[in-house]
C-alpha cells in the first residue's frame, strides 16, 4: 500500500481507463504511466545507495520523456527523498523545478550528487597531497576525518578555478562541514579507481609538458 500512495504521488490516479471508442489509446496511455511510475520509484528508492547510477541510467530514459508535469512532481519527491537521505535542502527547493531549464539542472545537480562527480573530486585530491598516487594506499575516511578544514578550504579554492553549476556550486558551498566530509569519503571511495586513473593521467601529461 505504501508503494502505491508513492505511485500516485508521484504520477497521480494509476486506476486503469474504463472501455471507450479510444480504449486502445487509453491503455496505451496507462501503461506508459505505469512505466513513468515504475522508473520514478526505482530511481527514488535507490538514492544513496551504491548502485543508484545504473539504476539512473537505465531508468531516467522513461523520466526525461515524461511531460512537464510528471517530472516536476518527480523531482520534488527526489528533493524530498534527497534531505531524508543527505539531510540537504535548497532554499524554496520546490519553485527551482517549475521551467524545463530549472528541471535540466536540478537533473544535473542529482547527477553530481550521486556519481557524475569524480571530476571535480580529482581536482580536490591533487592539491590534497603532497604526491597525488598515494591515494592508492590511502585510508581515505581516516584522511579526511583527521583533515576536514584542509578539505574545505581546497573544495572551495578549487570552486574559485573550476567553477561549476548554481545548484552544485550553492551545495558544495552551504553543505554543513560534518555531513559533507562524510559525502566526501563516501564518493572518493565508491569512485576511488576513476579518481586515481584521472590523476595518473595528470601526472602523465604534466610530466610530458615538462620534458
Amino acid at each position: 500500500m505504501e508503494m502505491d500512495k508513492g505511485l500516485e504521488a508521484i504520477c497521480g490516479d494509476s486506476i486503469i481507463p474504463p472501455e471507450t471508442d479510444n480504449y486502445a489509446e487509453d491503455v496505451d496511455r496507462y501503461e506508459d504511466r505505469a512505466s513513468f511510475r515504475y522508473s520514478a520509484l526505482d530511481i527514488r528508492d535507490h538514492l544513496g545507495h551504491e548502485d543508484f547510477k545504473e539504476i539512473y541510467m537505465v531508468q531516467n530514459i522513461y523520466i526525461k520523456t515524461a511531460d512537464g508535469d510528471f517530472q516536476r512532481r518527480f523531482l520534488i519527491e527526489m528533493l524530498d527523498k534527497i534531505a531524508e537521505v543527505y539531510d540537504w535542502t535548497f532554499a524554496d527547493e520546490y519553485s527551482l523545478v517549475d521551467t524545463p531549464f530549472q528541471r535540466e539542472k536540478m537533473f544535473e545537480f542529482i547527477e553530481f550528487l550521486e556519481f557524475n562527480n569524480y571530476k571535480y573530486l580529482v581536482y580536490v585530491w591533487k592539491f590534497l597531497l603532497k604526491d597525488p598516487t598515494e591515494l592508492v594506499k590511502l585510508d581515505i575516511k581516516t584522511y579526511c576525518e583527521s583533515n576536514p578544514m584542509k578539505i574545505i578550504k581546497e573544495t572551495e579554492e578549487q570552486l574559485e578555478t573550476h567553477p561549476q553549476p548554481s545548484l552544485i556550486s550553492i551545495f558544495l558551498k552551504t553543505y554543513y562541514k560534518e555531513k559533507f566530509i562524510e559525502w566526501f569519503v563516501t564518493m572518493s571511495n565508491r569512485f576511488k579507481f576513476e579518481i586515481i586513473s584521472e590523476i595518473f593521467e595528470w601526472n602523465f601529461l604534466k610530466n610530458i609538458e615538462e620534458n
